[in-house]
Formats: C-alpha cells, structure tokens, sequence
C-alpha cells in the first residue's frame, strides 16, 4: 500500500561541522542523474492490516492511521548557511525506510524540480477533505503517474546505488542492510550490508552487483533497515537513490576523500552445489547416473571456483553411495569437500558443512534449480547468498566472488583436505597429551619481512580473514605497497607448513617498533589453536621489547565477526584497555608458554633487521 506521509514533514533546521557537510557537498557536485524514490516508514515483522488489532507497538500516525514506525515520522531538514536538504528519521522497534523502485534517472535539476512538486502534492493531498481511502488513491495515482514522464534514462544505465548517513548522536556503530526486492519473490534478491559509523558515512553499490541478482527492468522494493539496537538514534540521510557521475566519482568508495563504509559482507568461501538439475541435467532416481549430462557452466565454474581459492561442497536429496559415484564419474568428487547427501533437510546440512570447515554462513553461497529449497535454505540461515540454476553463468561478476587467482588460493582446497588429514590423526591418537600432539606434527613458522611478491597473497588474506582479524582490517594493493617504506614499521609475513603439508601464506603482523604497537593482525583460522600464535608473539616482543619499558600493545577495532581474535589474545595474557575511546590489547613482554611448540624460521634479511 502507498505511504500517504512519503512526502516529508515540516521543514526544520540544523548545524553541520564544515567538513561534513563538505562530505553531503561532495555527492551533490559529483551527481549528474539520480532516480528520485519516495521513501516510506514501514516495519519489518509487518503484518498489515491484521497487525493493528493485536501489535503492542502498533501506534497510528494521525493523519492515515498507518503505523508510526519513526517517532517524529520521515521529517525533512535544512542545512544552516547552506542548500542541503537532508531527511531525519528516529526509529522506534522494527523500523525500516522502503521505496519502490523508480522508473528512471533523469537529471538532478530535473528530480529536484519533481521532488519538490511531490511535497506540495502530498501536502495538498492531506488537506483534501475526503475520506483516507480517496486520499491513498490520489497519492498511488500521483506516484504511478509521475514515474511514467518522459525522457528518463533506464535504471540499468545508472552507476549503482548511493547511501549517505550521518549519526548525530556520536552512539557505537550501527550494522545496517541494504536489500531490493522484487515484485516476484522468485526472481532473486539482492543484499548487502555495512556499517554505520558514528559521523558520516557512505556506502556506494555499482549497479552490476545489483544487476546479477535482480532483474532491473521489473519492480522491485529498496529497503534500508537497521541490524542492531537503533531505536532513539537520530539519522541524518542525504542521497538515497541510484545515481550516475560525469567524473566517475563513485566507482571506487574505498578512496580516501570519500571515507565510505565498509561493506561487512564477507568474501564468499565456498559454495555449496545442490545436484540434480543444477550441477548436472537429469534426477538421479529416475535416469540412473548413465541418463544424467554434466552442465558445462557448471563445470567450469567448479574449475574456476578452485583456481580462485574458493571451496566447494554438495548438498543433495539422494543416496549417497549413488550421489558419490556419480560425482566421482564426472571427475567432481575431489573438488568437493564434506558433501552431505542423504534426504533430510538441506538446511541443516548446509549448516553441518559451515562447521566441518569452521567457515561462517555469512561466507557460504548456496545454488539450487528449486525455489522452495533456496528458501528454505535461507530462512534457517539468513546468512547464506542464495542463487538459481540460471545464475551460474553470471556468478562470476558477482562482487563477492572478486578475488584473485594466486598460487595459495589453487592450494587451498589441497590445504583443506589435508587438515583433514590432521584431525583424522588427532582423533587416532585418543588420549595423547594435545602439546605432545602438536610437537609430534612438526610445525613449523616461517616468518619473512613483506616484498612485492607477497602483495597479492596478503592482499587476498586480508580480504577473506574475518576471526582472527584483531583490527578488522580491509587492506587495498596500493596501502600495502605504501607500507613497504615507512622505516619504523616492522611487516612481517607468516608462512607455516608441519608434516602433512604446506599451509602457504597464513598471515600478516605490521608494527610500529617506536610505540610497541603491533598495529594489525590476522591471521586464517586454519591455524589457529596450533600455538602458531605464540610463536607469533614471542617474536614480536624479542622485535620490540627493546623499544618498550615493559608492555607491548595491540590495537583492537571490535567487528561482528572478530571475537575469536580478542579471545585468542587474551589466552595469550593481553587484558583489554581503554582510553578517550579507544581500545588496546596491553601485554608484559614476559616469556610467552608453549612457543617452543612451534618451530620459528626467520629470512637472513629479518635476522639483519633485527640487530
């Protein structure tokens, strides 16, 4: 149903700091087209109208007797001294701005000409004195005319989707999602989400993610709702449209001037294949595994999906025995790791596969021919990006999917099974003494300062490492690059293999000797609880204690994902500290227990650097 308070409230008025409205100038100067989307408050557990008999947050607006999801509704303010126009929204429980998606991009002068006239409309429409019903269906009317003007340029053609928000209150960050919903259900979604940090903050989408998910020419809904605890904050938001630039300005949000957010979703690790009609054409209970063909972009996607280091598994309503065999006759069955085939819910064992490879849902795709599967898949994990048989030639532009093709990444899936290799003998050795275990498994550290050639590899670990990253940290090619000439910085790569194999590239530490400040740390999990940290650590502080009385620290930026790392520091006898609002990890550089566990190999170069 249309929203008869889309239009905004009374216009109010506030101060901004130069240098944020110089962010909100910024857009406003860089935009050439944008679509112009009538937003509207809505709920997200909405069940209307038989919600307002029985929801005790169900609060009527005056005017339409629609529920106030926003405590003032969606009001409009202006700038000081200045042309900005911003809306201003406080959620109360269940909030969420929703717009239907716009027919077009037309130029900015253009849809601030139709936005303009869409608040004198709407302001008229509710001074009509006829019934709320008439004045729902002039305003539906007036919405579905406007959207048919022409001269508007395709929503294909735009660059992507541009969000900005500003948190007046200085409140924690805010996890936030940006979805677009078709009409149709079955015809995909697309979501995403981000951060919201205290201050400004914005988020750039390019219209090809949203492309490969949803068909762009059909109607769709634009959702813009908060994850964590939002209610009582005050949000500030500028543009909220697909938008076009002349100069390119917001194809690469990640510069320095734009200071957008990072988008939170992670890098897919490992897709999960359901079988029959979507690997290969045919059901195996009925044509048997000699009526079945293998689906070419199927298989090369496998093949490409191994080189870039992204695993893969199988979930299947089949007879395993038979499922295996017939993997196995099409050369798949080394590529796929704990696959679950068997007949009970795909969900769970989507799950079962999440675990066996200590990955998140959060990293998981999941691609099935039918729809009731996918939902059912999502609906117990939220989580996982869901995709249709007819996406597995697209799903490469997928931006989740960009990540680079290195000699470490085609090692991963070998990686992987030989882990397996080591719990097996783990689990062999019963009651043996875990220290015994580990030394029994020859591990060993090798530690060597970044080069060039490490750039890629590091570049890629930081992208995908979301556990054991005690900062967070999204490093770009060129900021690695930077980091090799700063003189009082200590970067250091780790490399680790034991008897079973070799793990490749497993980390990266970058410290300032100066401060005792180990400045960044990740590492892939794959390690982890192998004291290959305490080696680690025994190796900074022999780095830095020269440099430091007696502590060493650790910066520490807390993330959804990243309580694995704070835990593994405080085994490692780090105590967390706070001051003016930011958060250490401070340790006494004392001998750290069980080092000598892991065997610590270090590059000539390092042992000169060190004197």
């Amino acid at each position: 149903m249309r929203d008869v308070s889309a239009a905004m409230l009374a216009l109010g008025e506030i101060s901004l700091a130069a240098e944020i409205a110089s962010e909100f100038q910024f857009v406003r100067q860089n935009t050439s087209m944008r679509s112009t989307i009538s937003w509207g408050e809505h709920c997200t557990e909405c069940a209307f109208p038989a919600c307002y008999s029985f929801c005790e947050f169900y609060t009527p607006r005056p005017n339409d007797l629609n529920c106030r999801r926003f405590m003032h509704g969606i009001e409009q303010v202006q700038v000081s001294g200045d042309s900005l126009r911003l809306m201003r929204i406080v959620p109360r429980k269940w909030a969420k701005l929703e717009g239907a998606s716009p027919a077009g991009l037309m130029s900015v002068r253009k849809a601030d000409f139709w936005e303009a006239a869409n608040e004198s409309v709407a302001t008229a429409y509710r001074n009509v004195p006829v019934g709320r019903t008439i004045k729902e269906r002039l305003v539906w009317n007036w919405d579905t005319r406007k959207g048919t003007f022409g001269g508007l340029v395709p929503l294909a053609r735009a660059d992507g989707f541009l969000l900005e928000i500003l948190h007046m209150d200085g409140g924690p960050n805010l996890p936030m999602t940006i979805s677009m919903v078709p009409k149709d259900r079955n015809r995909g979604l697309y979501q995403t989400g981000f951060s919201a940090q205290s201050g400004y903050t914005r988020v750039f989408i390019p219209i090809k993610d949203i492309a490969s998910s949803i068909p762009m020419e059909e109607p769709f809904l634009v959702q813009i709702e908060p994850v964590g605890e939002a209610i009582g904050r005050e949000i500030l938001i500028g543009t909220a449209d697909f938008v076009c630039s002349s100069t390119n300005a917001f194809a690469h949000p990640s510069v320095p001037a734009i200071r957008a957010a990072e988008l939170v979703r992670p890098k897919v690790k490992c897709v999960i294949w359901d079988l029959d009609n979507t690997l290969w054409d045919g059901t195996l209970a009925e044509d048997g595994p000699e009526g079945l063909t293998l689906r070419a972009e199927a298989d090369q996607l496998i093949r490409e999906l191994d080189k870039r280091g992204i695993l893969q598994s199988a979930v299947s309503k089949n007879d395993e025995d038979k499922g295996l065999a017939a993997l196995e006759g099409f050369g798949l069955k080394e590529f796929l790791l704990y696959p679950q085939i068997g007949w009970g819910r795909k969900s769970e064992a989507v799950r079962k596969i999440a675990t066996k490879l200590n990955i998140g849902t959060d990293t998981l795709a999941f691609i099935d021919d039918q729809a009731f599967e996918r939902a059912e898949v999502q609906a117990s994990n939220p989580d996982v990006e869901v995709f249709s048989e007819q996406q597995v030639a697209s799903i490469l532009s997928h931006h989740r999917f960009d990540v680079p093709a290195t000699k470490e990444a085609a090692q991963r899936r070998l990686m992987y099974q030989q882990e397996r290799g080591r719990s097996e003998a783990f689990e062999r050795a019963g009651m043996v003494d875990y220290g015994t275990f580990l030394r029994s498994c020859e591990i060993r550290l090798n530690v060597q300062p970044l080069n060039e050639q490490d750039v890629e590899r590091v570049y890629e670990l930081s992208q995908r490492t979301n556990q054991l990253n005690v900062a967070g940290t999204r490093y770009n090619r060129e900021q690695l690059k930077r980091m090799l000439n700063e003189p009082d910085r200590i970067n250091l790569v780790l490399k680790c293999r034991d008897k079973f194999g070799d793990y490749g590239v497993i980390g990266f530490v970058t410290a300032l000797q100066r401060q005792a400040l180990i400045e960044d740390f990740f590492m892939s999990c794959r390690v982890q609880r192998k004291k290959v940290e305490n080696a680690v650590l025994q190796h900074l502080i022999s780095r830095l204690e020269k440099r430091s009385n007696h502590d060493i620290r650790v910066r520490y930026l807390p993330t959804k994902r990243n309580e694995a790392a704070l835990e593994m520091f405080c085994d490692l006898g780090f105590k967390v500290h706070e001051q003016d609002g930011v958060k250490h990890l401070v340790r006494s550089c004392d001998r750290v227990l069980d080092a000598d566990i892991v065997t610590l190999e270090t590059s000539q170069e390092l042992e000169v650097a060190t004197k």
